[in-house]
């Protein structure tokens, strides 16, 4: 019971159907405990406890609801343990709880049994229907409309921040739910994992009354969404957002190609970050209701958070940001390693901080023993490298306030979040020279381009030299 516990609870709820999909939560909320009679049977029995568990549990409950996840209408086992589970006492509790709430065909009574293994006593749920979560109807669904997001929501990713943002967007007008994609990178989706989750995907659907759902990547999303929705036994409107990897690689990708087709051929809208990821799609059937909508930005934080103060950094170091997942096409090992030399020997002052979960594992565990590598040739370097695995949104914003300047050094981008924010909040912005950074970035105009990671370490010495210019 310790996800009721107030302030496990507040953490929880926030996060639950946002990043892991879990729409649903067990609340130990048994009535009828002050009057229950103590007897033999009671010796691993403390009603103390338990009355403490409903009481946390009850003060959970609008907790969680407020965050859209939802539970049972009433919960039964803490009066029924040990020599008290018994088919008959279990049957009366029952018969009082459909006394009590009078449910309706419309409006059914849903109890949580909560008991430990043991013997299977039919005759306690006579009349009623034994289900599971996946089936439990959400409250007040068919009020509004309801929308699921489906997407990548690893915290401090950018699909993580767009799905953010568009719940944001749409949650005045439809009750918004979310689904993350299986962990697994793209080559260890196999057909069979991709079926479960399609049925899964169909299950929540009929759970929460979906009207619509909303896939953010155009092979990830767009395959799953393609096999639970297309069909004609389980239709349900969706619609895709090329998010940048799709476009800039996985299009060209001969195994991938057929299933982002077959996904755009389904859509029934589709929406593009900026025009050129629209005419590169022009040789696949993209839906007629296509739109290029760039990403919103708001850089305001109430956040007091210091990213100085926890890396425990002295009042002069300037703090040089690099907001990078750690995965291949986001350029943190070739980067850090054409940095190494001037942050030694020209930038003693520099502490060059990464922020980003490790989405490869093997990539990280590489970057971290090439760090190790470069402060051992190189003792200066010790503790100026850092790797952080993110920051909430509001904290992150708040640690961008401090920061002296950004980097980003991927291989290709759609619209970058990182860039876009530290230009919003007037941070210096030194950026690979790529279509996707080319649209926000104009070289010596509103930040600096670097053309190869040769002339990385030019242009970062550049920054620093002209501190009036890299302002202005």
């Amino acid at each position: 019971h310790i996800h009721v516990e107030p302030a496990v609870a507040a953490v929880l709820a926030p996060i639950m159907a946002r990043e892991y999909g879990v729409c649903c939560v067990r609340l130990p909320r048994q009535r009828g405990l002050a009057e229950i009679p103590l007897d033999a049977a009671d010796a691993e029995f403390d009603p103390g406890f338990h009355r403490a568990v409903v009481a946390a549990a009850e003060a959970a409950a609008p907790v969680f609801a407020a965050h859209g996840v939802y539970s049972t209408t009433a919960f039964l086992g803490q009066t029924t343990m040990g020599g008290r589970l018994r088919a008959e006492t279990v049957a009366a509790a029952l018969a009082r709880l459909a006394a009590e709430q009078r449910p309706t065909p419309e409006s059914p009574l849903a109890v949580e049994l909560m008991v430990h293994p043991g013997y299977p006593e039919r005759a306690a749920v006579a009349g009623w229907q034994r289900c599971s979560y996946r089936e439990l109807p959400r409250p007040g669904a068919g009020e509004r409309p309801a929308l699921l997001i489906c997407g990548k929501l690893t915290p401090a990713t950018g699909n993580a921040e767009t799905a953010r943002r568009y719940a944001a967007a749409w949650s005045a007008q439809a009750d918004v739910r979310f689904r993350p994609l299986p962990a697994a990178p793209d080559s260890a989706v196999s057909p069979a994992m991709l079926a479960r989750e399609a049925v899964r995907l169909r299950e929540l659907a009929a759970r929460e009354g979906l009207d619509l759902a909303f896939g953010i990547h155009l092979h990830r999303a767009g395959a799953l969404l393609h096999a639970a929705f297309a069909g004609e036994e389980t239709p349900l409107p969706y619609g895709l957002l090329a998010s940048g990897t799709d476009i800039n690689a996985d299009l060209a990708e001969t195994a991938k190609r057929p299933a982002i087709a077959a996904a755009l051929a389904a859509a029934d809208f589709l929406i593009c970050l900026n025009d050129g990821q629209r005419q590169a799609l022009a040789g696949l059937p993209a839906p007629a209701e296509t739109t290029v909508l760039a990403n919103g930005i708001d850089v305001a934080s109430a956040s007091s958070f210091s990213l100085r103060a926890a890396l425990g950094l002295p009042e002069n170091a300037r703090l040089v940001l690099l907001p990078a997942a750690l995965r291949r096409l986001k350029g943190v090992l070739p980067a850090i390693e054409a940095l190494a030399a001037p942050l030694a020997e020209d930038f003693p002052g520099h502490v060059l901080v990464v922020l980003g979960p490790p989405l490869e594992a093997d990539y990280a565990a590489a970057l971290r023993a090439r760090i190790a590598g470069l402060e051992a040739e190189r003792p200066g370097l010790r503790g100026r490298l850092r790797l952080h695995d993110g920051l909430p949104r509001a904290d992150y914003l708040a640690a961008l306030r401090e920061a002296d300047l950004v980097i980003n050094a991927s291989e290709h981008e759609g619209l970058s979040h990182a860039l876009a924010e530290a230009m919003a909040a007037g941070v210096p912005v030194l950026a690979r020279d790529i279509p996707g950074n080319r649209l926000l970035v104009r070289d010596g105009e509103n930040g600096r381009l670097f053309a190869g990671f040769a002339a990385l370490p030019a242009a970062y010495a550049a920054c620093f030299a002209a501190p009036d210019e890299t302002a202005r």
